[in-house]
Protein backbone atom coordinates (compact mmCIF):
# COMPACT_ATOMS: atom_id res chain seq x y z
CA UNK A 1 0.00 0.00 0.00
CA UNK A 2 2.78 2.80 0.80
CA UNK A 3 5.05 1.72 -2.69
CA UNK A 4 1.14 2.08 -4.35
CA UNK A 5 0.75 5.88 -2.58
CA UNK A 6 4.60 6.78 -3.22
CA UNK A 7 3.90 5.64 -6.88
CA UNK A 8 0.94 7.61 -7.52
CA UNK A 9 2.73 10.72 -5.74
CA UNK A 10 5.79 10.40 -7.67
CA UNK A 11 3.38 10.53 -11.19
CA UNK A 12 1.78 13.56 -9.98
CA UNK A 13 4.99 15.63 -9.88
CA UNK A 14 6.49 18.13 -12.46
CA UNK A 15 8.69 16.16 -15.18
CA UNK A 16 11.12 19.42 -14.63
CA UNK A 17 11.48 18.54 -11.02
CA UNK A 18 12.16 14.74 -11.57
CA UNK A 19 14.27 15.84 -14.48
CA UNK A 20 17.00 17.79 -12.32
CA UNK A 21 19.07 14.78 -10.97
CA UNK A 22 18.56 13.09 -14.45
CA UNK A 23 20.19 16.25 -16.39
CA UNK A 24 22.74 16.22 -13.25
CA UNK A 25 24.14 12.80 -14.71
CA UNK A 26 24.16 13.93 -18.29
CA UNK A 27 25.95 17.46 -17.20
CA UNK A 28 28.52 15.13 -15.51
CA UNK A 29 29.30 12.56 -18.13
CA UNK A 30 29.08 15.64 -20.91
CA UNK A 31 32.33 17.43 -18.91
CA UNK A 32 33.97 13.59 -18.25
CA UNK A 33 34.33 13.41 -21.89
CA UNK A 34 34.75 16.60 -23.17
CA UNK A 35 38.12 17.54 -21.01
CA UNK A 36 39.71 14.03 -20.72
CA UNK A 37 40.29 12.05 -24.16
CA UNK A 38 38.40 8.51 -23.89
CA UNK A 39 41.83 6.03 -23.35
CA UNK A 40 42.85 8.05 -21.03
CA UNK A 41 39.11 8.81 -19.38
CA UNK A 42 38.99 4.78 -18.72
CA UNK A 43 42.41 4.40 -17.52
CA UNK A 44 41.63 7.40 -14.82
CA UNK A 45 38.81 5.63 -13.85
CA UNK A 46 40.20 2.63 -13.17
CA UNK A 47 42.94 3.84 -11.23
CA UNK A 48 39.94 5.55 -9.11
CA UNK A 49 38.53 2.82 -8.38
CA UNK A 50 41.97 0.73 -7.50
CA UNK A 51 43.19 3.82 -5.14
CA UNK A 52 42.55 4.86 -1.55
CA UNK A 53 39.43 6.79 -1.18
CA UNK A 54 40.16 8.45 2.30
CA UNK A 55 40.43 12.04 3.73
CA UNK A 56 41.32 13.83 1.83
CA UNK A 57 41.71 12.16 -1.62
CA UNK A 58 40.44 14.31 -4.61
CA UNK A 59 40.20 11.65 -7.32
CA UNK A 60 40.60 14.32 -9.93
CA UNK A 61 44.32 13.65 -9.16
CA UNK A 62 44.37 9.93 -8.97
CA UNK A 63 42.61 9.90 -12.37
CA UNK A 64 41.80 12.96 -14.23
CA UNK A 65 39.13 15.62 -13.95
CA UNK A 66 37.15 13.52 -16.62
CA UNK A 67 37.93 10.05 -14.78
CA UNK A 68 36.64 12.12 -11.60
CA UNK A 69 33.71 13.53 -13.19
CA UNK A 70 32.80 10.81 -14.89
CA UNK A 71 32.35 9.03 -11.38
CA UNK A 72 30.37 11.26 -10.19
CA UNK A 73 27.93 10.81 -12.86
CA UNK A 74 27.95 6.59 -12.68
CA UNK A 75 27.37 6.94 -8.65
CA UNK A 76 24.57 9.66 -9.31
CA UNK A 77 22.83 7.63 -11.84
CA UNK A 78 22.94 4.49 -9.63
CA UNK A 79 21.81 6.27 -6.99
CA UNK A 80 18.83 7.84 -8.71
CA UNK A 81 17.79 4.55 -10.85
CA UNK A 82 17.79 3.13 -7.30
CA UNK A 83 15.35 6.09 -6.00
CA UNK A 84 13.28 6.18 -9.40
CA UNK A 85 12.28 2.60 -9.47
CA UNK A 86 11.31 2.04 -6.31
CA UNK A 87 8.72 4.65 -7.33
CA UNK A 88 9.82 7.06 -4.41
CA UNK A 89 8.57 10.83 -4.77
CA UNK A 90 10.91 13.59 -5.44
CA UNK A 91 11.83 15.36 -2.38
CA UNK A 92 14.12 17.84 -0.28
CA UNK A 93 15.55 14.95 1.22
CA UNK A 94 16.16 13.47 -2.16
CA UNK A 95 18.03 16.40 -3.42
CA UNK A 96 20.38 16.79 -0.14
CA UNK A 97 21.29 12.72 -0.37
CA UNK A 98 21.38 12.13 -4.40
CA UNK A 99 23.94 15.48 -4.49
CA UNK A 100 25.92 14.42 -1.47
CA UNK A 101 26.26 10.93 -3.66
CA UNK A 102 27.60 13.12 -6.29
CA UNK A 103 29.75 15.82 -4.37
CA UNK A 104 31.46 13.09 -2.56
CA UNK A 105 32.73 10.89 -5.73
CA UNK A 106 34.58 14.01 -6.15
CA UNK A 107 35.61 13.18 -2.40
CA UNK A 108 36.33 9.29 -1.73
CA UNK A 109 33.23 7.12 -3.04
CA UNK A 110 33.38 5.06 -6.28
CA UNK A 111 30.90 3.12 -8.02
CA UNK A 112 33.05 -0.07 -6.95
CA UNK A 113 33.05 0.74 -2.70
CA UNK A 114 29.33 2.00 -2.67
CA UNK A 115 28.29 -1.42 -3.84
CA UNK A 116 29.24 -3.77 -0.34
CA UNK A 117 27.18 -0.45 1.24
CA UNK A 118 24.20 -1.01 -0.67
CA UNK A 119 23.99 -4.50 0.08
CA UNK A 120 24.35 -3.80 3.57
CA UNK A 121 21.36 -1.55 3.51
CA UNK A 122 19.21 -4.25 1.38
CA UNK A 123 19.88 -6.91 3.69
CA UNK A 124 19.60 -4.89 6.56
CA UNK A 125 15.88 -4.24 5.64
CA UNK A 126 15.19 -8.00 4.59
CA UNK A 127 16.30 -8.15 8.71
CA UNK A 128 13.74 -5.83 9.33
CA UNK A 129 11.28 -7.53 7.26
CA UNK A 130 10.17 -4.38 5.46
CA UNK A 131 11.25 -2.55 2.06
CA UNK A 132 14.05 -1.49 1.47
CA UNK A 133 12.53 1.94 0.34
CA UNK A 134 12.33 2.35 3.62
CA UNK A 135 16.36 2.65 4.59
CA UNK A 136 17.46 3.92 0.77
CA UNK A 137 18.21 7.35 1.56
CA UNK A 138 20.28 6.29 4.88
CA UNK A 139 22.12 3.44 3.06
CA UNK A 140 22.81 5.89 0.29
CA UNK A 141 24.32 8.04 3.17
CA UNK A 142 26.01 5.28 4.51
CA UNK A 143 28.40 4.93 2.09
CA UNK A 144 30.39 8.32 3.38
CA UNK A 145 32.26 5.11 4.94
CA UNK A 146 33.29 3.72 1.85
CA UNK A 147 36.46 4.36 1.88
CA UNK A 148 37.24 1.00 4.18
CA UNK A 149 36.50 -0.67 1.49
CA UNK A 150 38.94 0.49 -1.16
CA UNK A 151 41.23 0.37 1.89
CA UNK A 152 41.16 -2.95 2.13
CA UNK A 153 41.03 -3.77 -1.78
CA UNK A 154 44.82 -1.74 -1.93
CA UNK A 155 46.56 -2.83 1.42
CA UNK A 156 45.82 -6.22 1.75
CA UNK A 157 47.07 -8.99 -0.36
CA UNK A 158 44.84 -11.76 -2.54
CA UNK A 159 41.80 -13.13 -1.95
CA UNK A 160 41.77 -11.92 1.85
CA UNK A 161 41.15 -8.27 0.31
CA UNK A 162 37.70 -9.27 -1.21
CA UNK A 163 36.71 -11.17 1.97
CA UNK A 164 37.39 -8.08 3.78
CA UNK A 165 35.65 -5.52 1.37
CA UNK A 166 32.68 -7.29 1.19
CA UNK A 167 32.38 -8.06 4.97
CA UNK A 168 33.20 -4.66 6.01
CA UNK A 169 30.69 -2.86 3.46
CA UNK A 170 27.39 -5.14 4.06
CA UNK A 171 28.38 -4.20 7.95
CA UNK A 172 28.46 -0.61 7.60
CA UNK A 173 25.13 -0.64 5.44
CA UNK A 174 23.40 -3.53 8.10
CA UNK A 175 24.41 -0.82 11.70
CA UNK A 176 24.48 2.59 10.22
CA UNK A 177 20.63 2.63 9.68
CA UNK A 178 19.81 1.71 13.87
CA UNK A 179 22.83 3.61 14.94
CA UNK A 180 21.36 6.78 12.77
CA UNK A 181 17.92 6.58 14.17
CA UNK A 182 19.79 6.98 17.50
CA UNK A 183 21.99 9.67 17.43
CA UNK A 184 19.52 11.90 15.92
CA UNK A 185 17.87 12.55 19.47
CA UNK A 186 21.54 13.58 20.63
CA UNK A 187 21.76 16.07 18.48
CA UNK A 188 17.55 16.88 18.09
CA UNK A 189 17.74 17.77 14.65
CA UNK A 190 20.44 20.43 14.32
CA UNK A 191 23.12 18.54 12.82
CA UNK A 192 21.74 18.11 9.20
CA UNK A 193 24.18 15.54 8.77
CA UNK A 194 22.98 13.05 10.96
CA UNK A 195 24.34 9.74 9.08
CA UNK A 196 27.86 11.64 9.35
CA UNK A 197 27.87 11.50 13.08
CA UNK A 198 25.89 8.34 13.32
CA UNK A 199 29.53 6.90 11.07
CA UNK A 200 31.62 8.99 13.09
CA UNK A 201 30.91 6.82 16.12
CA UNK A 202 30.92 3.30 13.99
CA UNK A 203 34.50 4.86 12.48
CA UNK A 204 35.52 5.13 15.81
CA UNK A 205 34.54 1.54 16.77
CA UNK A 206 35.89 0.20 13.16
CA UNK A 207 39.29 1.86 13.55
CA UNK A 208 40.16 0.90 17.51
CA UNK A 209 39.51 -2.31 16.27
CA UNK A 210 41.55 -2.57 13.54
CA UNK A 211 44.71 -0.69 15.33
CA UNK A 212 44.48 -3.48 18.28
CA UNK A 213 44.55 -6.24 15.73
CA UNK A 214 47.99 -4.29 14.36
CA UNK A 215 46.08 -2.38 11.59
CA UNK A 216 46.77 1.56 10.99
CA UNK A 217 44.47 3.21 8.73
CA UNK A 218 47.23 5.74 6.85
CA UNK A 219 45.89 8.31 4.33
CA UNK A 220 47.89 10.48 1.69
CA UNK A 221 46.35 13.98 1.45
CA UNK A 222 45.96 14.03 -2.82
CA UNK A 223 44.42 18.20 -3.24
CA UNK A 224 44.57 19.08 -7.01
CA UNK A 225 44.79 22.52 -8.33
CA UNK A 226 45.22 21.83 -12.12
CA UNK A 227 41.46 22.07 -13.02
CA UNK A 228 39.99 25.00 -11.42
CA UNK A 229 38.56 26.32 -14.99
CA UNK A 230 36.63 22.80 -15.37
CA UNK A 231 35.05 22.82 -12.21
CA UNK A 232 34.24 26.57 -12.29
CA UNK A 233 32.34 26.06 -15.51
CA UNK A 234 30.76 23.09 -14.08
CA UNK A 235 29.57 24.58 -11.36
CA UNK A 236 27.95 27.78 -12.83
CA UNK A 237 26.01 25.31 -15.42
CA UNK A 238 24.68 23.76 -12.41
CA UNK A 239 23.54 26.40 -10.15
CA UNK A 240 22.53 28.53 -13.07
CA UNK A 241 20.48 25.42 -14.19
CA UNK A 242 19.03 24.93 -11.06
CA UNK A 243 17.98 28.64 -10.95
CA UNK A 244 16.30 28.74 -14.31
CA UNK A 245 14.51 25.27 -13.43
CA UNK A 246 13.36 26.85 -9.99
CA UNK A 247 11.83 30.39 -11.96
CA UNK A 248 10.33 28.10 -15.23
CA UNK A 249 8.17 26.24 -12.04
CA UNK A 250 7.09 29.79 -10.43
CA UNK A 251 9.36 31.31 -8.46
CA UNK A 252 9.91 35.13 -10.49
CA UNK A 253 9.77 37.54 -7.38
CA UNK A 254 11.22 37.74 -4.07
CA UNK A 255 7.61 37.15 -2.72
CA UNK A 256 7.75 33.80 -3.94
CA UNK A 257 10.75 32.63 -2.24
CA UNK A 258 11.07 34.98 0.99
CA UNK A 259 8.52 32.51 3.00
CA UNK A 260 11.08 29.59 2.64
CA UNK A 261 13.74 31.20 4.70
CA UNK A 262 11.19 31.75 7.65
CA UNK A 263 12.05 27.85 8.60
CA UNK A 264 14.58 27.32 11.22
CA UNK A 265 16.37 24.39 8.94
CA UNK A 266 15.80 22.20 12.00
CA UNK A 267 15.18 18.30 10.62
CA UNK A 268 13.04 17.59 9.32
CA UNK A 269 12.37 20.57 7.27
CA UNK A 270 11.75 19.74 4.00
CA UNK A 271 11.33 22.80 1.86
CA UNK A 272 9.54 20.79 -1.22
CA UNK A 273 7.23 19.52 1.14
CA UNK A 274 6.76 22.97 2.73
CA UNK A 275 7.01 25.47 0.21
CA UNK A 276 7.25 23.76 -3.10
CA UNK A 277 9.45 23.00 -5.92
CA UNK A 278 9.95 25.93 -7.34
CA UNK A 279 11.27 28.32 -4.19
CA UNK A 280 13.30 25.28 -3.65
CA UNK A 281 15.03 24.86 -6.56
CA UNK A 282 16.07 28.98 -6.26
CA UNK A 283 16.82 28.44 -2.91
CA UNK A 284 19.48 25.37 -3.61
CA UNK A 285 20.82 27.77 -6.91
CA UNK A 286 21.54 30.74 -4.10
CA UNK A 287 23.03 28.53 -1.22
CA UNK A 288 25.29 26.91 -3.76
CA UNK A 289 26.13 30.38 -5.00
CA UNK A 290 27.24 31.71 -1.49
CA UNK A 291 29.66 28.25 -1.17
CA UNK A 292 30.88 29.17 -4.79
CA UNK A 293 31.33 32.87 -4.19
CA UNK A 294 33.17 32.04 -0.73
CA UNK A 295 35.90 29.82 -2.98
CA UNK A 296 36.67 32.21 -5.60
CA UNK A 297 37.07 35.50 -3.08
CA UNK A 298 40.29 32.95 -1.96
CA UNK A 299 41.76 32.41 -4.95
CA UNK A 300 44.13 35.46 -4.87
CA UNK A 301 45.43 33.42 -1.89
CA UNK A 302 45.70 30.67 -4.54
CA UNK A 303 42.74 28.68 -4.15
CA UNK A 304 42.02 27.08 -6.87
CA UNK A 305 38.47 24.81 -7.09
CA UNK A 306 38.78 21.04 -7.73
CA UNK A 307 36.75 17.68 -6.67
CA UNK A 308 36.75 17.99 -2.69
CA UNK A 309 35.69 21.83 -2.88
CA UNK A 310 33.59 21.13 -5.77
CA UNK A 311 31.79 18.52 -3.54
CA UNK A 312 31.47 21.17 -0.69
CA UNK A 313 29.35 23.48 -2.77
CA UNK A 314 27.11 20.36 -4.20
CA UNK A 315 26.46 19.27 -1.10
CA UNK A 316 25.31 22.77 0.54
CA UNK A 317 23.25 22.86 -2.53
CA UNK A 318 21.75 19.62 -2.23
CA UNK A 319 21.04 20.65 1.68
CA UNK A 320 19.20 23.62 0.38
CA UNK A 321 16.69 21.34 -0.19
CA UNK A 322 16.11 20.20 2.85
CA UNK A 323 17.52 22.50 5.79
CA UNK A 324 19.78 25.26 4.66
CA UNK A 325 19.18 28.94 3.08
CA UNK A 326 21.44 32.17 2.76
CA UNK A 327 19.60 33.34 6.39
CA UNK A 328 21.07 30.35 8.37
CA UNK A 329 23.91 29.38 6.56
CA UNK A 330 25.47 32.76 6.55
CA UNK A 331 26.40 33.25 10.50
CA UNK A 332 27.57 29.92 11.08
CA UNK A 333 30.41 30.06 8.21
CA UNK A 334 30.95 33.78 9.59
CA UNK A 335 31.85 31.87 13.14
CA UNK A 336 34.03 29.48 11.51
CA UNK A 337 35.90 32.07 9.25
CA UNK A 338 36.31 34.18 12.55
CA UNK A 339 37.66 31.00 13.80
CA UNK A 340 40.21 30.04 11.14
CA UNK A 341 41.54 34.40 10.91
CA UNK A 342 41.99 33.65 15.00
CA UNK A 343 43.69 30.51 15.04
CA UNK A 344 47.03 30.10 14.27
CA UNK A 345 47.11 26.49 13.92
CA UNK A 346 44.71 27.16 11.11
CA UNK A 347 45.95 28.51 8.24
CA UNK A 348 43.33 30.16 5.52
CA UNK A 349 43.59 28.35 3.29
CA UNK A 350 44.69 24.85 4.55
CA UNK A 351 42.50 22.01 2.65
CA UNK A 352 40.71 20.95 5.77
CA UNK A 353 40.00 24.45 6.54
CA UNK A 354 38.39 25.38 3.42
CA UNK A 355 36.34 21.98 3.76
CA UNK A 356 35.05 22.83 7.47
CA UNK A 357 33.95 26.36 6.36
CA UNK A 358 31.60 25.13 3.70
CA UNK A 359 30.44 22.02 5.74
CA UNK A 360 29.83 23.70 9.18
CA UNK A 361 26.56 24.96 7.54
CA UNK A 362 24.91 21.16 8.47
CA UNK A 363 24.89 23.32 11.76
CA UNK A 364 23.06 26.11 10.14
CA UNK A 365 19.65 25.09 12.27
CA UNK A 366 20.91 26.26 15.34
CA UNK A 367 21.63 29.72 13.53
CA UNK A 368 17.59 29.83 12.36
CA UNK A 369 16.57 28.58 15.90
CA UNK A 370 18.27 30.48 18.20
CA UNK A 371 19.79 33.57 16.05
CA UNK A 372 22.98 34.55 14.41
CA UNK A 373 25.38 34.70 17.87
CA UNK A 374 24.74 31.52 18.67
CA UNK A 375 25.03 30.42 15.08
CA UNK A 376 28.36 32.04 14.78
CA UNK A 377 29.40 30.68 18.35
CA UNK A 378 28.74 26.61 16.33
CA UNK A 379 30.24 28.12 13.43
CA UNK A 380 33.38 28.99 15.57
CA UNK A 381 33.38 25.69 17.88
CA UNK A 382 33.09 23.40 14.83
CA UNK A 383 36.24 24.87 13.04
CA UNK A 384 38.27 24.05 16.28
CA UNK A 385 36.66 20.92 16.99
CA UNK A 386 36.84 19.31 13.21
CA UNK A 387 40.23 20.02 13.22
CA UNK A 388 41.19 16.78 15.75
CA UNK A 389 38.11 14.24 14.86
CA UNK A 390 39.19 12.53 11.78
CA UNK A 391 42.48 10.90 13.34
CA UNK A 392 39.67 9.24 16.17
CA UNK A 393 38.22 7.41 12.70
CA UNK A 394 41.43 7.47 10.38
CA UNK A 395 40.13 9.23 7.92
CA UNK A 396 37.48 6.37 6.78
CA UNK A 397 34.55 8.90 7.47
CA UNK A 398 34.19 11.22 4.45
CA UNK A 399 31.49 13.06 6.78
CA UNK A 400 33.66 13.89 9.21
CA UNK A 401 32.35 17.07 9.38
CA UNK A 402 29.26 15.21 10.25
CA UNK A 403 31.12 13.69 12.84
CA UNK A 404 32.45 16.80 14.40
CA UNK A 405 28.97 19.18 13.98
CA UNK A 406 27.24 16.30 15.92
CA UNK A 407 29.97 17.02 19.03
CA UNK A 408 29.13 20.75 18.59
CA UNK A 409 25.69 19.74 19.32
CA UNK A 410 26.45 17.94 21.94
CA UNK A 411 28.53 20.29 23.97
CA UNK A 412 26.59 23.85 22.66
CA UNK A 413 22.39 23.11 22.87
CA UNK A 414 22.99 22.78 26.49
CA UNK A 415 24.92 25.77 26.93
CA UNK A 416 21.92 27.25 25.05
CA UNK A 417 19.05 25.86 26.80
CA UNK A 418 20.66 27.21 30.29
CA UNK A 419 21.08 30.36 29.06
CA UNK A 420 17.46 30.38 27.94
CA UNK A 421 16.13 29.09 30.81
CA UNK A 422 17.98 31.81 32.57
CA UNK A 423 16.68 33.84 30.44
CA UNK A 424 12.93 33.27 31.12
CA UNK A 425 13.75 33.42 34.91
Amino acid sequence: MKDKTASSRSDKQSPVLRGVLPALCVVLAVFAFAVQPPAELFRGFWRILISDAGLITDPAVTGGAGAALLNAALVLALSTALVYGMHLPVTGLTFACLFMMAGFSLLGKNILNILPVLLGGWLYARFQGEPFSKYVYQTLFATCLSPLVSFWLVHLPGAWRFAAMLGSGVAIGFFVPPVAGYTVRIHQGFDLYNVGFAAGFIGLGIASICKGLGVEFVTELRWGTQDHVVFLWLLRVILLGLFLAGVYLGCRKPKDYRPLLRHSGRSVADFILMDGAAPTLVNMALTGLIGHVYLLALSPFGVRLNGPLVCCVLSMTGFAAFGKHPKNVLPVMAGAVLAKSLLVAVPLTAPGSLLAVLFCTGLAPIAGQFGVFWGMVAGFLHMTIVQNTSILHGGMNLYNNGFAAGLVCVLLLPIIEAFQNRSKE
